[in-house]
Protein backbone atom coordinates (compact mmCIF):
# COMPACT_ATOMS: atom_id res chain seq x y z
CA UNK A 1 0.00 0.00 0.00
CA UNK A 2 1.88 2.93 -1.17
CA UNK A 3 0.62 5.79 1.05
CA UNK A 4 0.69 4.13 4.33
CA UNK A 5 4.56 3.37 2.92
CA UNK A 6 5.01 6.99 2.45
CA UNK A 7 3.23 7.70 5.84
CA UNK A 8 5.94 5.60 7.63
CA UNK A 9 8.67 7.34 6.03
CA UNK A 10 7.22 10.60 6.97
CA UNK A 11 7.49 9.54 10.60
CA UNK A 12 10.72 12.20 11.41
CA UNK A 13 8.22 14.92 10.03
CA UNK A 14 5.26 14.02 12.00
CA UNK A 15 7.66 14.06 15.01
CA UNK A 16 8.85 17.29 14.28
CA UNK A 17 5.52 18.73 13.36
CA UNK A 18 4.74 17.34 17.12
CA UNK A 19 7.38 19.09 18.63
CA UNK A 20 6.69 22.31 17.03
CA UNK A 21 3.15 22.64 17.72
CA UNK A 22 3.76 21.65 21.49
CA UNK A 23 6.92 24.53 21.50
CA UNK A 24 4.37 27.03 20.19
CA UNK A 25 1.71 26.09 22.56
CA UNK A 26 -0.32 25.03 19.54
CA UNK A 27 -2.31 22.17 21.76
CA UNK A 28 -5.49 21.74 19.40
CA UNK A 29 -2.94 21.32 15.95
CA UNK A 30 -0.94 19.11 17.38
CA UNK A 31 -4.10 17.18 19.21
CA UNK A 32 -5.64 16.97 15.43
CA UNK A 33 -2.46 15.23 13.81
CA UNK A 34 -2.32 12.80 17.47
CA UNK A 35 -6.07 12.12 16.53
CA UNK A 36 -5.33 11.51 12.72
CA UNK A 37 -2.84 9.14 13.76
CA UNK A 38 -3.82 7.31 16.65
CA UNK A 39 -5.05 4.24 14.49
CA UNK A 40 -1.59 4.62 11.83
CA UNK A 41 0.40 4.51 15.47
CA UNK A 42 -0.99 1.63 16.66
CA UNK A 43 -1.08 -0.30 13.36
CA UNK A 44 2.49 0.78 13.19
CA UNK A 45 2.84 -1.13 16.76
CA UNK A 46 4.18 2.00 17.64
CA UNK A 47 1.37 1.68 21.31
CA UNK A 48 3.99 3.62 23.78
CA UNK A 49 4.93 6.60 21.92
CA UNK A 50 0.63 7.16 20.49
CA UNK A 51 -0.05 6.69 24.19
CA UNK A 52 2.38 9.63 25.22
CA UNK A 53 0.52 12.60 22.52
CA UNK A 54 -2.67 10.97 22.88
CA UNK A 55 -2.60 11.72 26.67
CA UNK A 56 -0.95 14.86 26.38
CA UNK A 57 -3.73 15.99 23.63
CA UNK A 58 -6.90 14.91 25.87
CA UNK A 59 -5.42 17.69 28.20
CA UNK A 60 -5.78 20.33 25.87
CA UNK A 61 -7.76 23.03 26.08
CA UNK A 62 -9.45 24.74 23.34
CA UNK A 63 -10.68 21.48 21.43
CA UNK A 64 -13.76 21.26 19.37
CA UNK A 65 -15.95 18.45 20.54
CA UNK A 66 -15.76 16.81 17.61
CA UNK A 67 -11.78 17.04 17.91
CA UNK A 68 -11.93 15.91 21.83
CA UNK A 69 -14.00 12.86 20.94
CA UNK A 70 -11.79 11.49 18.40
CA UNK A 71 -8.33 12.04 20.51
CA UNK A 72 -10.56 10.15 23.45
CA UNK A 73 -11.51 7.38 21.11
CA UNK A 74 -7.67 6.63 19.88
CA UNK A 75 -6.08 7.48 23.42
CA UNK A 76 -8.91 4.89 24.72
CA UNK A 77 -8.27 2.08 22.09
CA UNK A 78 -4.51 2.83 23.07
CA UNK A 79 -4.71 2.56 26.77
CA UNK A 80 -6.92 -0.86 26.19
CA UNK A 81 -4.11 -2.46 24.34
CA UNK A 82 -1.52 -1.69 26.74
CA UNK A 83 -3.54 -3.66 28.88
CA UNK A 84 -4.81 -0.23 31.03
CA UNK A 85 -8.46 -1.21 31.26
CA UNK A 86 -9.22 0.48 34.03
CA UNK A 87 -8.09 3.78 32.62
CA UNK A 88 -9.52 2.56 29.08
CA UNK A 89 -12.97 2.25 30.41
CA UNK A 90 -13.25 5.56 31.67
CA UNK A 91 -11.70 7.45 28.79
CA UNK A 92 -14.85 5.46 27.27
CA UNK A 93 -17.33 6.75 29.45
CA UNK A 94 -15.91 10.39 28.75
CA UNK A 95 -16.38 9.44 25.27
CA UNK A 96 -20.01 8.18 25.60
CA UNK A 97 -20.73 11.59 28.15
CA UNK A 98 -19.11 14.03 25.32
CA UNK A 99 -21.17 11.93 22.27
CA UNK A 100 -24.60 12.30 24.23
CA UNK A 101 -23.71 16.32 24.70
CA UNK A 102 -22.92 16.73 21.15
CA UNK A 103 -25.88 14.90 19.90
CA UNK A 104 -27.91 17.11 22.39
CA UNK A 105 -26.60 19.85 20.41
CA UNK A 106 -27.51 18.89 17.32
CA UNK A 107 -24.52 17.69 16.56
CA UNK A 108 -22.63 14.23 15.76
CA UNK A 109 -19.88 12.75 17.27
CA UNK A 110 -16.91 11.12 15.36
CA UNK A 111 -16.47 8.69 14.28
CA UNK A 112 -20.61 7.56 14.89
CA UNK A 113 -20.54 4.65 17.31
CA UNK A 114 -16.83 4.95 18.75
CA UNK A 115 -17.68 5.29 22.49
CA UNK A 116 -19.43 2.31 22.31
CA UNK A 117 -16.37 0.26 20.60
CA UNK A 118 -14.36 0.96 23.55
CA UNK A 119 -15.97 0.53 26.23
CA UNK A 120 -16.50 -3.07 24.09
CA UNK A 121 -13.52 -3.81 24.25
CA UNK A 122 -13.04 -3.31 27.57
CA UNK A 123 -15.74 -5.34 28.59
CA UNK A 124 -14.39 -7.97 26.58
CA UNK A 125 -11.50 -8.02 27.96
CA UNK A 126 -12.39 -7.93 31.58
CA UNK A 127 -14.37 -11.14 30.69
CA UNK A 128 -18.02 -9.41 30.73
CA UNK A 129 -19.15 -10.48 27.41
CA UNK A 130 -22.88 -9.86 27.71
CA UNK A 131 -21.66 -6.23 28.35
CA UNK A 132 -19.58 -6.77 25.54
CA UNK A 133 -22.06 -7.95 22.96
CA UNK A 134 -24.32 -5.08 23.92
CA UNK A 135 -22.10 -2.47 23.61
CA UNK A 136 -20.53 -4.13 19.71
CA UNK A 137 -24.59 -4.20 18.81
CA UNK A 138 -24.94 -0.35 20.25
CA UNK A 139 -21.99 0.23 17.77
CA UNK A 140 -23.56 -1.33 14.82
CA UNK A 141 -26.80 0.24 14.89
CA UNK A 142 -25.47 3.54 15.14
CA UNK A 143 -23.00 3.22 12.44
CA UNK A 144 -24.75 1.52 10.13
CA UNK A 145 -27.62 4.23 10.75
CA UNK A 146 -24.81 7.04 10.60
CA UNK A 147 -23.24 4.83 7.24
CA UNK A 148 -20.22 4.77 9.13
CA UNK A 149 -18.81 1.43 7.25
CA UNK A 150 -15.25 1.39 9.38
CA UNK A 151 -16.97 1.22 12.60
CA UNK A 152 -19.66 -0.85 11.21
CA UNK A 153 -17.25 -3.19 10.04
CA UNK A 154 -14.89 -3.22 13.43
CA UNK A 155 -17.92 -3.76 15.43
CA UNK A 156 -18.94 -6.42 13.43
CA UNK A 157 -15.27 -8.77 13.70
CA UNK A 158 -15.40 -7.64 17.51
CA UNK A 159 -18.99 -8.77 18.01
CA UNK A 160 -17.78 -12.50 16.17
CA UNK A 161 -15.13 -12.34 18.42
CA UNK A 162 -17.53 -12.18 21.32
CA UNK A 163 -19.64 -15.13 19.75
CA UNK A 164 -16.56 -16.99 19.78
CA UNK A 165 -15.91 -16.84 23.40
CA UNK A 166 -18.94 -17.37 24.65
CA UNK A 167 -19.69 -20.18 22.38
CA UNK A 168 -23.02 -18.98 21.45
CA UNK A 169 -24.96 -21.21 18.56
CA UNK A 170 -24.70 -18.24 16.01
CA UNK A 171 -21.18 -17.78 16.59
CA UNK A 172 -20.59 -19.16 12.73
CA UNK A 173 -22.95 -16.86 11.60
CA UNK A 174 -21.73 -13.93 13.67
CA UNK A 175 -18.27 -14.53 11.57
CA UNK A 176 -19.81 -14.72 8.32
CA UNK A 177 -21.82 -10.83 8.91
CA UNK A 178 -18.02 -9.53 10.43
CA UNK A 179 -16.64 -10.87 7.27
CA UNK A 180 -18.92 -9.57 5.01
CA UNK A 181 -19.20 -5.83 6.66
CA UNK A 182 -15.21 -6.13 6.68
CA UNK A 183 -15.38 -6.99 2.72
CA UNK A 184 -17.66 -4.29 1.70
CA UNK A 185 -15.64 -2.12 3.82
CA UNK A 186 -12.24 -2.81 2.36
CA UNK A 187 -9.80 -2.79 5.49
CA UNK A 188 -7.48 -5.09 5.32
CA UNK A 189 -6.70 -5.09 9.27
CA UNK A 190 -10.41 -5.80 9.82
CA UNK A 191 -10.76 -8.60 7.31
CA UNK A 192 -7.77 -10.24 9.08
CA UNK A 193 -9.67 -9.69 12.26
CA UNK A 194 -12.25 -11.61 11.28
CA UNK A 195 -10.85 -13.89 9.47
CA UNK A 196 -8.82 -14.93 12.65
CA UNK A 197 -11.95 -15.65 14.02
CA UNK A 198 -12.92 -18.18 11.98
CA UNK A 199 -9.77 -19.72 12.44
CA UNK A 200 -10.25 -19.69 16.17
CA UNK A 201 -13.61 -21.40 15.61
CA UNK A 202 -12.73 -24.33 13.15
CA UNK A 203 -9.99 -24.54 16.12
CA UNK A 204 -12.42 -25.18 18.76
CA UNK A 205 -14.13 -27.64 16.49
CA UNK A 206 -10.96 -29.23 16.10
CA UNK A 207 -10.85 -28.81 12.30
CA UNK A 208 -6.90 -28.50 12.29
CA UNK A 209 -6.51 -28.12 8.44
CA UNK A 210 -8.91 -25.52 8.23
CA UNK A 211 -7.60 -23.53 11.42
CA UNK A 212 -4.48 -23.64 9.58
CA UNK A 213 -5.54 -22.79 6.20
CA UNK A 214 -7.91 -19.54 7.34
CA UNK A 215 -5.41 -18.62 10.65
CA UNK A 216 -2.65 -17.67 7.57
CA UNK A 217 -5.01 -16.08 5.35
CA UNK A 218 -5.49 -13.55 8.76
CA UNK A 219 -1.92 -12.95 8.99
CA UNK A 220 -1.42 -12.78 5.41
CA UNK A 221 -4.07 -9.74 5.71
CA UNK A 222 -1.90 -8.20 8.36
CA UNK A 223 1.38 -8.64 6.98
CA UNK A 224 0.32 -6.36 3.92
CA UNK A 225 -0.04 -3.79 5.98
CA UNK A 226 2.56 -4.10 8.80
CA UNK A 227 -0.21 -5.10 11.49
CA UNK A 228 2.01 -6.21 14.78
CA UNK A 229 -1.20 -6.65 16.74
CA UNK A 230 -3.31 -8.63 14.62
CA UNK A 231 0.01 -10.68 13.43
CA UNK A 232 0.11 -11.65 16.71
CA UNK A 233 -3.61 -12.13 17.53
CA UNK A 234 -4.01 -14.55 14.34
CA UNK A 235 -0.36 -16.77 15.65
CA UNK A 236 -2.10 -17.66 18.51
CA UNK A 237 -4.78 -20.53 16.77
CA UNK A 238 -2.27 -20.98 14.20
CA UNK A 239 0.51 -21.93 16.28
CA UNK A 240 -2.38 -24.36 18.60
CA UNK A 241 -3.78 -25.79 15.24
CA UNK A 242 -0.19 -26.81 14.20
CA UNK A 243 -0.27 -28.36 17.79
CA UNK A 244 -3.05 -30.37 17.26
CA UNK A 245 -1.91 -32.03 14.55
CA UNK A 246 1.48 -33.09 16.02
CA UNK A 247 3.39 -30.69 14.69
CA UNK A 248 5.53 -29.49 18.03
CA UNK A 249 8.60 -27.74 16.28
CA UNK A 250 5.90 -25.86 14.05
CA UNK A 251 3.99 -24.28 17.23
CA UNK A 252 6.72 -23.52 18.86
CA UNK A 253 8.33 -21.45 16.13
CA UNK A 254 4.52 -19.61 15.80
CA UNK A 255 4.39 -18.86 19.35
CA UNK A 256 7.48 -17.91 19.99
CA UNK A 257 7.13 -15.30 16.98
CA UNK A 258 3.73 -14.23 18.29
CA UNK A 259 5.89 -13.48 21.78
CA UNK A 260 8.59 -11.30 20.20
CA UNK A 261 5.99 -9.52 18.22
CA UNK A 262 3.81 -8.92 21.59
CA UNK A 263 7.11 -8.17 23.23
CA UNK A 264 8.53 -5.66 20.80
CA UNK A 265 5.15 -3.55 20.20
CA UNK A 266 4.35 -3.57 24.28
CA UNK A 267 1.25 -5.79 24.50
CA UNK A 268 1.40 -7.45 27.71
CA UNK A 269 -2.30 -9.96 27.04
CA UNK A 270 -0.57 -11.35 23.98
CA UNK A 271 2.80 -11.40 25.65
CA UNK A 272 1.23 -14.02 28.55
CA UNK A 273 -0.70 -16.16 26.41
CA UNK A 274 2.37 -16.73 23.76
CA UNK A 275 4.39 -17.78 26.81
CA UNK A 276 1.02 -19.95 27.75
CA UNK A 277 1.06 -21.70 24.60
CA UNK A 278 4.79 -21.85 24.99
CA UNK A 279 3.96 -23.64 28.07
CA UNK A 280 1.74 -26.36 25.77
CA UNK A 281 4.06 -27.26 23.50
CA UNK A 282 6.43 -27.83 26.28
CA UNK A 283 3.62 -30.16 28.28
CA UNK A 284 3.19 -31.88 25.06
CA UNK A 285 6.78 -32.73 25.17
CA UNK A 286 6.64 -34.01 28.75
CA UNK A 287 8.94 -31.21 29.52
CA UNK A 288 6.64 -30.75 32.97
CA UNK A 289 9.09 -28.50 34.85
CA UNK A 290 9.97 -25.93 32.52
CA UNK A 291 5.75 -26.11 31.21
CA UNK A 292 5.17 -24.66 34.86
CA UNK A 293 7.99 -22.28 34.96
CA UNK A 294 6.54 -20.40 31.69
CA UNK A 295 2.94 -20.27 33.29
CA UNK A 296 4.12 -19.18 36.11
CA UNK A 297 6.05 -16.64 34.66
CA UNK A 298 2.88 -15.59 32.87
CA UNK A 299 0.70 -15.32 35.60
CA UNK A 300 3.41 -13.09 37.74
CA UNK A 301 3.04 -11.29 34.51
CA UNK A 302 -0.80 -10.86 34.72
CA UNK A 303 -0.78 -9.96 38.11
CA UNK A 304 1.93 -7.36 37.74
CA UNK A 305 -0.06 -5.71 34.85
CA UNK A 306 -3.23 -6.20 35.60
CA UNK A 307 -3.77 -7.96 32.84
CA UNK A 308 -6.58 -10.82 33.21
CA UNK A 309 -6.72 -13.90 31.05
CA UNK A 310 -9.41 -14.05 28.08
CA UNK A 311 -12.87 -14.93 29.83
CA UNK A 312 -13.06 -18.48 30.33
CA UNK A 313 -9.53 -18.92 30.38
CA UNK A 314 -8.22 -18.88 33.53
CA UNK A 315 -10.02 -21.77 35.11
CA UNK A 316 -7.79 -23.61 32.41
CA UNK A 317 -5.15 -22.33 33.11
CA UNK A 318 -5.24 -22.76 36.70
CA UNK A 319 -6.60 -26.94 36.13
CA UNK A 320 -2.66 -26.63 34.25
CA UNK A 321 -0.90 -25.27 37.29
CA UNK A 322 -2.12 -27.74 39.42
CA UNK A 323 -1.61 -30.89 37.34
CA UNK A 324 1.63 -29.60 36.74
CA UNK A 325 2.50 -29.10 40.38
CA UNK A 326 1.84 -32.73 41.31
CA UNK A 327 3.37 -34.28 38.35
CA UNK A 328 6.58 -32.38 39.15
CA UNK A 329 6.29 -31.64 43.22
CA UNK A 330 7.20 -27.72 42.57
CA UNK A 331 5.51 -25.93 44.68
CA UNK A 332 7.46 -22.19 43.71
CA UNK A 333 5.55 -19.22 44.36
CA UNK A 334 3.23 -17.43 41.35
CA UNK A 335 4.09 -14.51 42.74
CA UNK A 336 7.67 -14.87 42.35
CA UNK A 337 9.71 -12.85 39.45
CA UNK A 338 11.01 -15.13 36.79
CA UNK A 339 13.83 -12.74 35.52
CA UNK A 340 14.51 -12.05 31.45
CA UNK A 341 17.47 -14.37 31.77
CA UNK A 342 15.52 -17.62 32.85
CA UNK A 343 12.37 -16.21 30.25
CA UNK A 344 15.02 -16.19 27.54
CA UNK A 345 16.32 -19.78 29.01
CA UNK A 346 13.47 -21.59 28.76
CA UNK A 347 12.39 -20.23 25.36
CA UNK A 348 15.68 -19.93 23.21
Amino acid sequence: MPWLARLRADVPNIRASLDHYAAVGDDAGAAHIASCLAWFWTLNGMLQEAAVHLQAASTATGLTPRLRFRVLFGRGLVEASLGHLDGAHAIGRQARQLAEETAAEGEDAYPVGGAPILLGVVAWARGDLGAAIRHHEEAMRLADAGGDSWISAVAGVLRARTAVDADTPDRRERIADGLDRARRCGDRHILGIGYEQLARLELHERRYEAAIQVARRAIEQHTLIGYPEGMVAALQPLGRALLGTGDHDGAWATHRRALGLATSIGHPAAACEAMEDLAAVLEHRGDDPDALQLLLAAQARRLAEGVPARPGSQEQLDRRIARLRAITGITTDPHAEITDEILTALIG
